[in-house]
Formats: structure tokens, C-alpha cells, sequence
């Protein structure tokens, strides 16, 4: 609901909150709540997992079975084990920081404003950061995890790059007064359906 705050519709030359269209946006009331949204917002999209990391960091000790304290590996794995149990043992980290991704990719963008290319421009370095990662640490015990977690982002990657490219595509042709050719509108369709399908394969493939 607090991504809500943001989602404002252009009418006439003001913007009016798209949830409740007696509220002007950047004026009064709506302005002077924005900077609380925007803590509240990032708390939401940091706090969780930074309780996640530091839970995991003040027992790190304990998460494998390398240590002088066999009950206490064992409470800690039955709290935190669906953290860290899938990754790497030098890899506990990642699952926080994944959480801290996938929010900036559903939610965090909606900072960047009501303009969609600049979202999908922000969406873009977030699935560059994430998938750099995945290829340099291939964070997942599993061979196989880890090939289908970089397929996955590149394929979310490709499907940003696409829909930014479509939008650009939309603006410089009413900018240009021209009409849109429709076989490239469907071409940027076809290759964002190619590339779901593609991965839903490999995945299917790979069960």
C-alpha cells in the first residue's frame, strides 16, 4: 500500500493519487507526507532484510555443522535453515540481499517517479547488479540452481530492456506525429513471449 502513494494520474496539468482522486499530488497534505512514505517505504524494503542478515550474522557460527555446539546448530537450523540452507556456506548472505532486490524490483522503482522509462531504467541496473552476482558467486549449492537463477534474471533483464525499448518507440512516434509500425510493436511482443517461454522450458527440463 505504501507503493500506492506514489502511483499519481496526470489530469489536466495537476496529478491526482490514482487510488483516491480527490487527493492532489505535490501539493498540500500529499506533499507533506511524501517524505515520510519514502522512510517508511525504505524501512520496508531494508528492514526485513536486514533482520534476516543479522540474524544470520550473529549465528553464522552455528548454521553448519562445523562447530562446538550441536544443539544450538540444530535450533539455529530449524529457525533460520530456509535462509541459508539452499546457498553456498561462504554464501549465508545472499538470500537478504536477494530479498532486498526483489522489493527495489516490485516496489523501490516506483521512486523514480511516474515516467515508466525511468522505472525500467532503474529495474535494468538492478538485474545487472543482481545477475554480476550470481555469475561471479554462484551463490546456490546446486549446479543447476544457480544456471536457472542467472537464465531467469537475464530473461527479466531482456524483458525490461524490451519494454523500455517499446515505450521509447511509442513516445518518438507521437512525438514525430508518424504512426506506429505495427509489425515492430508486435516483433518487441513476440521476442518477450519467446524469451517466457524459453525459460518456463529450462525449467521444466531441469525438474
Amino acid at each position: 500500500l505504501l507503493f500506492l502513494f506514489f502511483r499519481c494520474l496526470p489530469v489536466q496539468g495537476q496529478r491526482y493519487l490514482l487510488a483516491d482522486m480527490r487527493v492532489a499530488c505535490d501539493t498540500g497534505k500529499w506533499f507533506d507526507l511524501q517524505p515520510w512514505a519514502v522512510i517508511f517505504i525504505l524501512l520496508y524494503m531494508l528492514g526485513i532484510p536486514l533482520i534476516q542478515f543479522f540474524a544470520l550474522c550473529c549465528n553464522r557460527e552455528y548454521l553448519h555443522q562445523n562447530n562446538d555446539d550441536p544443539k544450538r546448530h540444530q535450533r539455529v537450523n530449524l529457525r533460520f535453515g530456509a535462509l541459508y540452507e539452499e546457498y553456498k556456506p561462504s554464501c549465508w548472505w545472499v538470500r537478504p540481499v536477494e530479498g532486498i532486490q526483489r522489493l527495489a524490483l516490485t516496489g523501490g522503482v516506483m521512486l523514480f517517479g511516474e515516467y515508466a522509462v525511468t522505472r525500467m531504467l532503474a529495474g535494468i541496473l538492478v538485474c545487472v547488479l543482481w545477475v554480476v552476482l550470481l555469475v561471479f558467486l554462484h551463490p546456490y549449492r546446486a549446479r543447476w540452481d544457480n544456471i536457472l537463477a542467472v537464465l531467469i534474471s537475464c530473461e527479466l533483464l531482456l524483458t525490461l530492456v524490451l519494454g523500455m525499448a517499446l515505450e521509447l518507440y511509442k513516445e518518438a512516434s507521437e512525438f514525430q506525429g508518424s504512426t506506429k509500425d505495427q509489425f515492430q510493436s508486435n516483433s518487441f511482443g513476440s521476442l518477450v513471449v519467446l524469451s517466457n517461454l524459453t525459460i518456463i522450458v529450462i525449467g521444466i527440463t531441469g525438474i
